[in-house]
């Protein structure tokens, strides 16, 4: 279950920057919190000064491309206080950014996904069906008969016992923790546990501290759990692209408390502060797949970038009248509503609204109602199938159409497993047995699975056949996309045959997009993975090129630069694609 400080310390550097904070321009009209890089030629904001739900306007007016100083303190993210709640401002009247941000960010920083779908609904959003239905119970189970387990274990840091480390155990079948505190000599027990997999972690001031996941706990069992801890030198910051990371198409779902197919309308500037504004968009709901509203039309307000609402606001293109979208919606905390319609605000910082075409918004469709049936049969047993979500992540896959919102989440779990395998010094397949065996010994123990399943769990119940299936899918795949090159990878572990045939007919066949710069540090990825000596030496040569490319207009954003630099890295990928093919044909 992830947490609200869990959200903002998922936040990383992606990507460093070379220019120091005190060097950089200080944009004295906007406060400390914000400079601007010369070298960049880009706004650098300080997370360390601004509020969470400042963050998350500027994440969301940026589409997450965002460039600040990140510091933390014992390993989490430090930013400024909340403000106090200001008393209801009159409708439609100017206010600051953050008043909007607020009920975005309270939204993005939300509970877990488990209880975005087990809580009450939002006012003024119902169930879609099932809501009113009564729910049937669960079947009881039959309740434990043998010894409980126990965890044990030892927090140190360079070796030394440390003391008063508040430790916790969660069983992530279900989500119930356990808690104990380590002694002097930086022991801790905890002792009558049911049969599940654990999560063990440990917090404790001045200090940074490994967890221990994924750990198989049948009934009567009892292992260790042993934490490294490392004593954090204060606070340390780092500067650079911020790296956001998007949720997988199943959990923005489940967090959401509204999803529909609807046409943009006209969109209103409400407010502006400081280079932002404040934008209410009209949305008529064509189609609901979760939740419903008593109005066809709902407002969507989110914080753009502009100069005060000006007509010439990048942010309109996206919000043409008239385009089709998909919106995944959480109900509004502000207090500003027009002529009573229900407002909604986006459900995460990647802006919550798709713009497929025709072909992808009815591919889209079909995968979340097929979304909305697993969590209307989740409500009716009372408990999560984890093989349903596994089969919808790979008939997701399956289809190219949704293949990129899925691919993700299935290479996340098939690497868990591998993970959890290599851990414990076994197979994949050895590794899937236990794990399935632990699952069976909770249930019959009286546990029932709520929440989101563990990754390694998922990758413990992909069968034969769905795999079987995926190979297929990747054999009739003829484009080389982001989502394409992850199943091959993914395939390439249990089928390295076809993963290879299917790559040499790729790199012979279409010619790589102009712009797709992707492509490119995929072949020198894949030239390390197969450790070949002459990949990596055409691969070391191809990055010395896109280097040279890259650096050969500097400070040159010009429309006409950018197409030559574009035309250039796509002639760049085309001769490597002909050279991997020239060395991986004679393999």
């Amino acid at each position: 279950m992830t947490n609200r400080s869990e959200k903002l310390d998922g936040l990383a550097i992606g990507f460093e920057c070379s220019t120091p904070w005190e060097e950089m321009e200080e944009m004295k009209a906007d406060g400390p919190w914000r400079r601007f890089c010369a070298e960049c030629r880009c706004e650098v904001f300080d997370l360390e000064r601004m509020t969470p739900e400042e963050i998350f306007g500027h994440l969301q007016a940026s589409r997450g491309k965002l460039c600040g100083r990140l510091t933390r303190r014992d390993g989490r993210l430090v930013t400024a206080r909340e403000p106090e709640p200001l008393e209801p401002s009159l409708p439609w009247t100017p206010r600051r950014a953050s008043v909007i941000a607020a009920g975005l960010v309270a939204a993005w920083l939300s509970a877990s996904p488990a209880e975005a779908q087990t809580g009450a609904a939002a006012a003024g959003v119902v169930d879609s069906g099932e809501g009113a239905a009564r729910r049937e119970q669960a079947p009881a189970r039959r309740p434990a008969s043998t010894p409980r387990s126990a965890l044990r274990g030892r927090v140190t840091a360079a070796g030394r016992p440390v003391a008063d480390v508040a430790v916790v155990a969660r069983n992530v079948l279900d989500g119930r923790e356990s808690t104990a505190s380590t002694g002097a000599d930086g022991t801790f027990t905890m002792a009558g546990l049911p049969a599940g997999l654990y999560d063990v972690e440990g917090a404790r001031e001045g200090f940074s501290i490994a967890s221990q996941r994924g750990i198989r706990l049948q009934t009567g069992e009892q292992r260790r759990a042993d934490l490294a801890a490392e004593a954090d030198g204060g606070m340390v910051a780092l500067l650079g692209a911020v790296a956001v990371v998007a949720e997988p198409l199943r959990r923005t779902f489940d967090a959401s408390d509204l999803v529909v197919a609807a046409v943009v309308g006209p969109s209103v500037v409400v407010g502006s502060d400081r280079g932002q504004v404040d934008v209410v968009t009209d949305l008529r709901i064509e189609s609901s797949v979760k939740g419903t509203v008593a109005e066809r039309d709902v407002d969507y307000r989110h914080v753009e970038y502009g100069a005060d609402g000006a007509a010439g606001g990048s942010w309109r293109a996206d919000f043409v009248p008239g385009a089709r979208v998909l919106a995944f919606l959480r109900r509004s905390k502000s207090d500003v509503a027009r002529a009573g319609r229900p407002t909604f605000e986006s459900v995460d910082y990647h802006f919550g609204i798709k713009q497929p075409g025709d072909r992808e918004r009815a591919a889209y469709l079909a995968r979340l109602d097929a979304l909305a049936r697993i969590g209307r049969e989740t409500r009716r047993r009372g408990e999560v199938n984890p093989g349903d979500l596994v089969e919808w992540i790979v008939a997701t896959v399956e289809n190219p159409l949704t293949r990129g919102e899925a691919t993700g989440e299935l290479r996340q779990s098939w690497g868990a497993l591998a993970a959890a395998a290599t851990k414990a010094g076994t197979t994949a397949e050895v590794a899937a047995v236990d794990l399935r065996a632990v699952v069976d010994r909770f249930h019959d123990d009286g546990g029932t699975l709520r929440g989101e399943p563990p990754a390694a769990l998922l990758g413990a119940l992909l069968t034969a056949a769905q795999r079987e299936r995926l190979t297929a899918a990747l054999r009739s795949t003829e484009t080389t996309s982001q989502a394409d090159r992850e199943l091959f990878s993914i395939v390439r572990d249990w089928d390295e045959k076809a993963a290879r045939e299917w790559l040499v007919q790729r790199l012979g066949a279409a010619e790589p997009k102009p712009g797709d710069s992707g492509e490119l540090w995929w072949l020198v990825g894949l030239a390390e993975e197969l450790e070949s000596e002459p990949l990596r030496a055409l691969a070391a040569a191809a990055a010395e090129r896109q280097q040279e490319i890259a650096t050969r207009w500097a400070g040159d954003a010009s429309p006409e630069t950018a197409k030559l630099r574009q035309e250039e890295q796509a002639a760049l990928v085309q001769d490597l694609r002909h050279q991997f093919l020239a060395v991986l044909s004679a393999m």
